[in-house]
């Protein structure tokens, strides 16, 4: 039996760090969770999203702390929209001193919080067996909507949402569950909307605590193919985001089996796809049209990680992908139980599929990838799954 651990530390950000961006207050706990599995390492934290630096600062916390490969490192975030940025190198060269400090700051506290989750977890190393299957819930529904003057953000009950929940469940040989990793096509963005100021996990960090304790295990959330998706809620408020993640909970619960356990081979695979890039506009300017004019730059390279399980496939890049797009690799690979993990140590914007460019979404207007690039990705992945199984 292979090796694994899990840890959970709470991201300590003290009081007078605040008002950080537009912050003033915290509503809910922020966490980084670890899984040593094997010699793979996967750190989750419940921010919005790092850069660079930031992703290259944990992995040599990680290193530091645990004799593992870089290339087998993996670094996720749940993708709240209530949760400190770490600010662009750009940003910081514009910035005063008080912004530079407390970005440094922040990004201290985050490399902690992952010291002590992955403590937790070595400490916690025992042997392991793991399984897999999916799950089906109605989280999210499609943000592209038509209105007259073209699409724009909004609710699409109509538009393409992927309800499939992949989950790898690791198990001490008391069948005791020690972890899982669980992945949602959703972009947490309810407490955004409400708009007073609050730090939050939001919707998948609460659902994730809620799942941690009722089943006593640490719970690790691998952001899916949600450049469309947000939460399927009619109002945003603080009773809704209760309520919804309760649900989200309830579905999960009530759909877990007992699996037969997955061989215990891990295979990493790594592919290239190079694109053809886009020019990215200055945010403010987007609006909703019927013309838009996208502008080819240079090209993009994006790396595909490929981890393979027995039944299971894990597919993690940095991009992140439509719905849809998440569907069809799922569809097409050979794997029973496929996962798609979205903004995996960084971030590459958006690479939507064609129907977006098509109707000028916000997502296809905001993407530093020229239209075909998810097509083109997708095949790459495709391809590399049916020769890896």
């Amino acid at each position: 039996m292979l090796q694994a651990g899990a840890g959970k530390s709470r991201i300590k950000l003290p009081g007078q760090i605040l008002p950080l961006e537009k912050f003033t207050y915290y509503h809910d706990d922020l966490y980084c969770r670890a899984i040593i599995l094997a010699d793979f390492i996967f750190i989750s934290l419940d921010v919005t999203s790092l850069q660079d630096y930031a992703i290259t600062a944990i992995k040599n916390k990680v290193k530091e702390n645990y004799d593992v490969l870089d290339r087998h490192i993996f670094i996720s975030v749940i993708h709240t929209f209530s949760a400190p940025h770490t600010r662009s190198l750009k940003a910081l060269e514009k910035a005063d001193d008080e912004t530079k400090q407390k970005n440094q700051f922040y990004l201290e506290f985050l490399l902690e919080a992952v010291e002590e989750a992955l403590f937790l977890a070595k400490s916690s190393l025992q042997s392991a067996s793991l399984s897999c299957q999916n799950i089906t819930a109605k989280a999210q529904i499609n943000r592209d909507i038509e209105g007259i003057d073209g699409y724009w953000l909004g609710k699409n009950p109509y538009g393409y949402s992927n309800h499939t929940i992949p989950m790898l469940k690791i198990s001490s040989p008391s069948e005791s569950l020690i972890a899982m990793i669980y992945s949602v096509d959703v972009q947490s963005s309810i407490v955004e909307k409400i708009g007073d100021g609050a730090i939050s996990s939001d919707f998948i960090g609460l659902a994730t605590q809620k799942i941690e304790e009722k089943l006593n295990c640490v719970a690790l959330f691998m952001l899916g193919a949600a450049a469309d998706q947000i939460p399927d809620v009619a109002q945003e408020s603080f009773d809704s985001l209760e309520q919804c993640s309760d649900e989200l909970v309830s579905v999960i619960l009530s759909q877990m089996t007992e699996n037969e356990p997955l061989e215990d081979t891990l295979i990493l695979t790594t592919i290239t796809v190079e694109l053809d890039g886009q020019v990215i506009p200055d945010m403010k300017s987007l609006k909703p049209t019927r013309r838009y004019h996208f502008e080819l730059q240079g090209k993009k390279q994006v790396e595909v990680a490929i981890l393979s399980i027995g039944d299971f496939g894990l597919v993690m890049l940095k991009p992140e992908l439509t719905s849809i797009t998440g569907m069809a690799i799922q569809e097409q690979s050979p794997f029973p139980v496929t996962m798609i993990a979205t903004m995996i140590n960084g971030c590459q914007k958006y690479m939507v599929d064609e129907r977006s460019y098509d109707n000028y979404t916000y997502g296809a207007m905001n993407s530093m990838f020229a239209r075909g690039s998810a097509e083109k990705v997708s095949q790459a992945i495709i391809k590399t799954l049916k020769e890896r199984k």
